[in-house]
């Protein structure tokens, strides 16, 4: 009775100090020491997140029946969650910001280069990125999908992808014979916040939408030509059976109807070949210093760009983005996307521009929800002040439609 006792207190008390070690440790953890976020890994074989931390806590196990298991060691660790029989895939670090600069276009003459059909190195840009996340139920059926939208958006950028959702990037205003196919499907773009709140939050949006593309480099301005081919490999290899993509960020609005008809209304002649349609320049390359978009001599030898599409917003063939694609794994990478765009484009050949800039507002107005639509304007860059006005300019275009309009949510 006395042992069964003594044994009862030790258990007891083994469970006590099993306990406060645990509790002592979470402490640890989560308030002392903070691991820095390194990348935000691997999609689980059946469902789960591992995320890698730099740390220098002294090792610490938790275990929770197979459902989560922490690990960190000094130096590096990882913060897995894992159901019971699951498997860990490994991923590759994601890639920071590119730093350049690109020593290819500082010695050989972009235009030299095309004019000579020299610009092509053997696996110069392969875009050997994983994906996380991959769209599901775009472009797997029958149906050819008339306009593809591709939207770039930044991962934080929740609001701006929930209110083109609802309004011009909704497919249920184009919908085929009252089925549910539609002529117009949408699919957001972007990289790696490295932030656990933001990771989790779009691990939620895609469970529900199904839309959004996403790859393992660092989402940063600098890196927005991996986020460009992104979206065009992704078209290569998943949606060929779209006819026309929209490129647009997640701050343009775009009178939806209008482009489509537009597109519809071709002449035949042009329906047979690849354009590239928006706000077109040929700009002098920017040597001014200090400055977010500065490039040196030794990074871009020539002193005027190809011509190029600015990347708020244009539409263009799929045709156009597989040959594009095709071309970019030969083609030195270029970190101003829009540019290399246009070089790209170059390249190839046969692709021509057509310029609506007049049908465009480059830059934010303040009364840009009275003037989209007394203006003509096929597409706006709202940018942050005012992504707001997508509601009031939308509603104004339903009524143009003779469609019902939808309730402005509060801000």
């Amino acid at each position: 009775m006395v042992r069964k006792h003594t044994r009862t207190k030790l258990y007891c008390v083994c469970q006590i100090s099993v306990l406060i070690l645990a509790v002592q440790g979470m402490v640890y953890f989560f308030f002392l020491d903070k691991p820095r976020l390194l990348k935000a890994g691997p999609r689980l074989e059946q469902g789960g997140t591992e995320v890698t931390y730099e740390s220098l806590s002294p090792g610490l196990m938790l275990s929770g029946g197979g459902r989560l298991s922490v690990n960190l060691t000094q130096g590096r660790g990882k913060l897995v969650s894992l159901a019971p029989g699951q498997k860990r895939v490994e991923r590759p670090q994601p890639l920071g910001p590119y730093e350049g600069p690109n020593q290819y276009y500082g010695k050989h003459s972009v235009k030299y280069q095309i004019s000579a059909h020299k610009l092509e190195v053997e696996g110069a840009n392969l875009h050997e990125f994983n994906y996380y996340m991959k769209p599901r139920g775009i472009c797997d059926i029958q149906r050819e999908v008339f306009l593809l939208i591709i939207i770039h958006s930044r991962p934080e950028n929740f609001k701006n992808r929930n209110i083109i959702r609802k309004t011009w990037g909704s497919p249920e205003y184009f919908l085929v014979n009252g089925s549910r196919d539609s002529l117009v499907k949408t699919v957001f773009v972007l990289g790696l916040s490295l932030n656990n709140t933001i990771d989790a939050r779009l691990d939620q949006e895609n469970a529900l939408y199904h839309d959004l593309i996403q790859e393992d480099y660092r989402d940063h301005y600098r890196n927005m030509t991996y986020k460009h081919m992104a979206s065009f490999k992704w078209i290569s290899q998943n949606c060929n059976n779209s006819k026309y993509v929209l490129k647009a960020d997640d701050d343009v609005m775009a009178d939806i109807f209008t482009v489509v008809r537009l597109l519809q209304h071709l002449p035949q002649a042009e329906k047979e070949k690849d354009f590239i349609m928006g706000a077109i320049t040929t700009p002098s390359v920017y040597r001014k210093k200090n400055t977010q978009w500065y490039v040196t001599t030794e990074e871009y030898r020539d002193n005027t760009y190809q011509t190029y599409p600015m990347g708020l917003a244009y539409v263009t063939t799929t045709r156009a983005v597989n040959r594009m694609f095709r071309a970019s794994l030969t083609t030195p990478f270029y970190w101003i996307d829009d540019v290399y765009v246009g070089i790209l484009a170059a390249k190839v050949g046969g692709v021509n521009f057509r310029r609506i800039n007049g049908k465009m507002a480059l830059w934010f107005m303040g009364d840009i929800d009275k003037t989209f639509l007394k203006r003509g304007y096929y597409f706006a860059h709202l940018q942050s002040p005012g992504v707001h006005f997508t509601w009031t300019i939308f509603n104004r275009l339903l009524s143009r439609e003779h469609v019902p309009s939808i309730k402005i949510p509060k801000k």
